[in-house]
């Protein structure tokens, strides 16, 4: 979920698949643009203003408790940018240990999360929606000794197996939502990145539209939702085809090598909350060896 700096970078070739959605010319489809600035979105919920973690591979709105953030990090902390602090009104307080719906979670990063949900308003680039529910979070552990915690703004499909806190109660995506209210036309989106800009922690730049498919003329990368054993549609994924290997200069270290023992290619997510590159073990271990042995 952070940039890891090494003296040698890996460039994936991906070798994408495409996937054609029939909508009447003349039908409208429902969207909503928000921009991106480094990675993060800015929405508000109940009136308060947060900056989240745009994130292909999560499905709620994730929002930092904003009491037990100042806590850790000192008073005037949630005025910084990126904190995706969320303060529960005083005479609904956040109270993690009295709850009967608290959820545990993890992250790649080794990062540990507790949540618990809350119901109210969320408004999006001039498009609000009430009823919406959203996690209040607190980290148990944070696997970054760089960056301070930040919220999640999902924008993945749910998974099959999410689990409810408790009985009666129906989980939705963010996507779901928003297309049961008639905000969005699909359960899709498209992002549009903007290369000028730089980011410290190396996230994306440019614009998410929710519920976008764009013409595959306009388009450079059509991701689909595939169907997978682990993550059935929930992720969009792409297929890579081989992967090089490259020094901090751009130099070619290795040939480029197919995935080995499997022709063809293996899929991989794409996760805008990451911005690292998830290989294969075996892949991974090739690699270690290759600058080695020449390859």
């Amino acid at each position: 979920m952070w940039k890891v700096r090494a003296p040698m970078l890996l460039r994936v070739m991906m070798n994408t698949c495409r996937e054609v959605y029939s909508v009447g010319q003349d039908a409208p489809v429902k969207t909503v643009a928000i921009p991106v600035e480094e990675g993060f979105v800015t929405v508000s919920i109940d009136g308060q203003e947060v900056e989240l973690l745009l994130d292909s591979a999560f499905s709620d709105v994730s929002v930092l408790d904003g009491d037990w953030y100042e806590k850790k990090y000192g008073k005037g902390a949630c005025q910084e940018r990126f904190s995706g602090c969320y303060f529960c009104p005083k005479e609904a307080p956040c109270k993690f240990a009295e709850s009967d719906m608290v959820l545990t979670g993890s992250f790649g990063n080794k990062s540990t999360i507790r949540s618990i949900f809350r119901s109210g308003s969320l408004l999006l680039e001039g498009h609000r929606a009430t009823g919406f529910v959203f996690k209040v979070s607190r980290y148990s552990v944070w696997g970054s000794d760089t960056w301070r915690p930040w919220g999640h703004f999902g924008i993945s499909a749910l998974l099959p197996e999410a689990k409810s806190p408790r009985p009666g109660f129906k989980r939705e995506s963010v996507l779901d939502f928003l297309k049961r209210l008639g905000l969005i036309g699909r359960l899709s989106y498209s992002i549009r990145t903007d290369m000028r800009q730089q980011s410290m922690m190396n996230f994306i730049s440019g614009q998410v539209t929710l519920g976008d498919m764009q013409n595959e003329s306009n388009t450079k990368y059509v991701f689909p939702f595939e169907h997978d054993i682990t993550f059935r549609r929930a992720y969009s994924t792409a297929r890579v085809s081989s992967v090089k290997l490259f020094d901090a200069e751009g130099n070619l270290l290795t040939r480029e090598v197919p995935y080995p023992k499997q022709p063809g290619s293996f899929m991989t997510l794409i996760d805008t909350g990451s911005n690292n590159f998830g290989l294969p073990m075996k892949l991974t271990g090739q690699y270690r060896e290759g600058p080695r042995k020449g390859v």
